[in-house]
């Protein structure tokens, strides 16, 4: 279901979803798990909060509740974009009850792509600063941006590692 700006006024769009936990039984009897997300665009900034809760309370269910909540935030200019989120983590079987931040940027370098820094960091976990290059598009809304993370481990070791983003935009 998905309410746009003629059902609700004060939210731009809100979703909601309502889904069965159980791996592959499809029985809809046991719908303990559900998602919403609401976005509001206020002064050229995307703001949006999400909760997500996924259930057990299907049958043979080993693990506790897991839910999530999120806030997050995303400006787009002509030359840069900025965006930061907060993940509050609930019964998380990885990583327990924690938080998740995340805060970025990209810029436009002259006529050849952007540059793309950014930083997250699960608390008690991973820390990841990562450095990365949105190519000029090759074909229509094709993004593909290497990229390098540089990993500071729970433990304080460090590693460093090299990847490749592609995407499809569709609109």
């Amino acid at each position: 279901m998905t309410l746009t700006p003629e059902n609700v006024s004060f939210f731009d769009q809100l979703q909601v979803s309502l889904f069965e936990s159980g791996a592959k039984d499809l029985n809809a009897e046991i719908l303990d798990s559900y998602s919403f997300r609401v976005q509001k665009k206020l002064e050229g900034v995307d703001f949006e909060f999400s909760r997500i809760h996924l259930g057990n309370r299907y049958p043979g269910a080993t693990q506790v509740a897991d839910d999530r909540t999120s806030v997050g935030f995303l400006y787009k200019g002509e030359e840069h974009s900025v965006w930061g989120e907060i993940v509050y983590l609930d019964k998380n079987p990885t990583y327990g009850n924690s938080r998740v931040y995340d805060l970025g940027a990209s810029f436009r370098v002259a006529s050849f792509g952007k540059a793309v820094l950014e930083y997250n960091k699960v608390e008690d976990g991973e820390e990841h600063f990562i450095v990365g290059y949105e190519l000029p598009e090759w074909a229509k809304n094709l993004v593909v941006a290497p990229e390098v993370r540089y990993v500071t481990l729970p433990d304080g070791s460090k590693d460093t590692r090299v990847g490749l983003r592609v995407a499809q935009k569709f609109s």
